[in-house]
Formats: C-alpha cells, sequence, structure tokens
C-alpha cells in the first residue's frame, strides 16, 4: 500500500492498552522536542484508557495534549482506519519494575502490513518485530533524542522504509509461520 506523505509532519499512532508498558508516555514526554522539529505533528493513541488519564496530565503540563488525540478501544475497521491516516507506529515500551515485558509485537507487524514504519524499544520482544534501519528503528524507549533521530531517519527516507515495511510483514505471513512451526515439530 503506497502512500503519499499528505504534510510536512509526521503523523504518529500506537496500538495498545494505554499503559506504562506500552510506552505512550515516553512518546508524549518527546513530543516537545519533536514539535520544535514538527509543529504540525499529531500523535494517535488507541486502546483500552487504562492510564489515560494520568496520560493526559502529563501531556497537559508538557503543554502537548493538543496534538494527542486519545481514542480509546476501537472496532478493527477503525484501527484500521487510523493505521492507513498515519505516518509511523511507535512503541516505547518499558519493561515495569514488576516484571512486566513486552512480548513479540504483532501490532507492529500489523501496521507494518499498512506501509508503517516503526519504532519500538530495543530491549524487549519488538526487537524481533522490527528489522532494525529497514522496517523501522529500534531504540532505547527513554532516550528522547534517539526517538526523535529515528523519526528523522524515517522521515527523510520513508519511501524506502515504506517499502521495506511492507516487504518484512511478508514474512510473518501465517502460511510462513505454520511451516516453520511444522519443521521444528518434525525435527
Amino acid at each position: 500500500i503506497k502512500k503519499s506523505l499528505k504534510n510536512s509532519c509526521p503523523t504518529l499512532i500506537t496500538v495498545g492498552n494505554v499503559t506504562e508498558r506500552k510506552g505512550q508516555l515516553n512518546v508524549i514526554k518527546a513530543l516537545p522536542q519533536l514539535l520544535k522539529l514538527y509543529p504540525d505533528l499529531k500523535y494517535h493513541i488507541v486502546g483500552i484508557p487504562t492510564e489515560q488519564s494520568a496520560f493526559e496530565k502529563a501531556a497537559s503540563a508538557l503543554k502537548v495534549l493538543d496534538c494527542i488525540t486519545f481514542h480509546g478501544n476501537v472496532s478493527e475497521e477503525k484501527k484500521q482506519q487510523l493505521l492507513q491516516e498515519s505516518d509511523i507506529f511507535v512503541m516505547l515500551s518499558n519493561n515495569t519494575a514488576t516484571g512486566d515485558v513486552e512480548g513479540f509485537g504483532i501490532a507492529i507487524i500489523e501496521a507494518n502490513a499498512f506501509g508503517l514504519p516503526a519504532i519500538g524499544s530495543i530491549h524487549s520482544g519488538i526487537a524481533d518485530a522490527i528489522k532494525d534501519g529497514e522496517s523501522g528503528n529500534l531504540v532505547p524507549p527513554m532516550d528522547r533524542d534517539a526517538f526523535v533521530e529515528a523519526i528523522e531517519k524515517i522521515w527523510v527516507d520513508y519511501d524506502r522504509y515504506q517499502v521495506q515495511a511492507i516487504e518484512w510483514s511478508k514474512h510473518f505471513n501465517w502460511t510462513i509461520i505454520i511451516k516453520k512451526y511444522v519443521a521444528i515439530l518434525n525435527t
């Protein structure tokens, strides 16, 4: 799915439960820095609004609430529409103090299939879902400078990242995955 960039500022999206672990707050904390580079940047947050009120307060304190839309839990159709309207998928997941860690990033692969390059946390299961430098970029989740740099890398080379994201997502087609499982089980 080839799309042309609609404007000079990226639209970011995260799909997942709105919690510390999923990392939306890490993105929110980077928005003041990003808005200096991309004044019309938008950030869509899709998912069960578990910690939404706390994140809204943080965004308000940082004066970035106007560029964020919290969508809550949405239908599959609405989620697909939001992915199509976005440019970069972000999931800066944290490993929590209780030991909760992000597993494989299936939402990232889904976004890749829609042509969205992704930026995700380097020290989590997300690292298996992003081909660093091709389908997206891996960064430390709380490193705002690295996150901003990752967005800039993707934005200046968007067409290549978009094509690579779509190609990468094809490696995770169920017909391919099933064959790998069968091969393992037959050994």
